[in-house]
């Protein structure tokens, strides 16, 4: 039987070396498989997002922290979704926050700060 962490191996391999739908096909096993994987769903999110798919990311987003709340990275992912390209700045603003809480020095920390604060300043 394939394990959770071996289709996430193999999905990153396929993204890395193969490009994005060979890698889809091995995220969405482990997403599938018992338990799902948090990071899979997160990169099915970054996939989708990437082929213009905002909702379908979404879903894979939420699923992500569904699996695992503390994945900074789908905070940020949504925040950016939910501001730039759904027009929904409340619930970007929460994710944003929520994503500097978990990881307050990660890569672009400033930047997240300044979209936080533009988006206080215009009432989201």
């Amino acid at each position: 039987m394939t394990t959770r962490a071996t289709l996430l191996a193999v999905s990153l391999c396929l993204a890395a070396t193969v490009g994005t739908n060979a890698a889809e096909r091995e995220f969405r096993l482990a997403v599938g498989a018992d338990p799902p994987s948090a990071r899979a769903a997160n990169f099915l999110g970054y996939i989708l997002s990437q082929r213009g798919d905002a909702r379908g990311a979404v879903v894979f987003y939420e699923r992500a922290l569904a699996l695992d709340p503390t994945l900074s990275d789908a905070h940020r992912s949504l925040g950016l979704i939910y501001s730039s390209l759904l027009g929904e700045p409340g619930k970007a603003l929460g994710h944003f926050r929520q994503s500097l809480a978990l990881a307050p020095d990660q890569p672009g920390a400033d930047e997240l700060r300044k979209w936080i604060r533009d988006l206080e300043r215009r009432g989201g």
